[in-house]
């Protein structure tokens, strides 16, 4: 008759680290490949700023720059009227900031915290708004700007900013219903009204979600070529993302400058997101997108 041994405790952990060891590696060449994967694109386009115009018309992936020509830069940002441009931009995006936050945490603490006659059913019509594709409203709002002399001024770009926005207001409310009522509840005790419990109390505890908020606006405000391709009309009004479409010629592109522009233009995005990562991915933890 066979007899059957039990396993050892030994040989169970060896298992037990041998499969985590697997999972490890694993984990690494699959992050490693994605890595690669999302910082190709950025690495070809470094690579093809620094390349005379013969060599970038060529768009070899594998080619390095011979010789290396950082002229384009200087001509790039030359082409584009870059610091007129920059300011344009910054001033839009500065609006857009400030707008959203202001406008965005006080809608997403009011469906968080206050009571008032169907406020589930105003919720869910704001959030059907983010249904609606940006296109179908294109033609009314700018009848509209049109006819009250918005057009070719800042204000069709930042005004609607006060108004909220819906993706915002949501990200916000899941964060303010996060925090404990014990809060709201001491402060009543301390002689706090509405407005200083939301100033005092929660706009303080939420600085996660504020700034990821705000580099949320940030990026889609300094990436935005649609709204100022619209609504500007003259060059000294072009914001970066208007003046790097114009590298795109009708029937030619001078690649070396386009990647160099570029390169300039999405400098602040990235360095924004390494300074702020912290609270970036905290505020996307701790809101809805983390499944509260």
């Amino acid at each position: 008759m066979a007899t059957v041994t039990a396993p050892s405790v030994g040989g169970w952990r060896e298992r037990k680290r041998k499969r985590e060891r697997n999972t490890r590696i694993t984990a690494f060449i699959a992050l490693t490949l994605g890595a690669i994967m999302f910082a190709a694109p950025f690495l070809f386009m470094l690579s093809i700023s620094f390349k005379n115009p013969a060599q970038a018309d060529k768009m070899a992936v594998f080619e390095l720059p011979k010789p290396f020509y950082p002229a384009n830069y200087g001509l790039a940002l030359a082409q584009m009227n870059f610091m007129l441009e920059l300011r344009n931009t910054c001033v839009i995006v500065f609006a857009n900031v400030v707008g959203i936050l202001c406008a965005s945490a006080m809608v997403a603490y009011g469906f968080a915290r206050l009571p008032f006659p169907g406020k589930n059913v105003w919720f869910a019509i704001m959030l059907s708004t983010m249904m609606l594709p940006p296109f179908a409203t294109l033609l009314p709002l700018y009848a509209k700007f049109k006819d009250i002399g918005w057009v070719n001024t800042f204000l069709p770009l930042t005004v609607p900013a006060y108004c909220g926005s819906a993706y915002m207001i949501f990200l916000l409310r899941q964060f303010f219903m996060s925090l404990p009522g014990e809060l709201e509840d001491a402060a009543r005790i301390d002689g706090c009204h509405r407005f200083d419990i939301f100033w005092r109390i929660f706009l303080p505890l939420s600085k996660p979600a504020l700034i990821t908020v705000g580099i949320f606006t940030f990026m889609g405000s300094w990436n935005n070529l649609f709204g100022p391709l619209v609504y500007l009309r003259t060059p000294n009004m072009y914001t970066l993302s208007v003046g790097l479409a114009q590298f795109n010629g009708l029937y030619s592109t001078e690649y070396g400058r386009l990647m160099a522009a570029s390169i300039v233009i999405v400098s602040p995005l990235l360095l924004l997101f390494f300074v702020a990562q912290k609270y970036f991915v905290k505020g996307i933890v701790l809101s809805g997108l983390g499944g509260r």
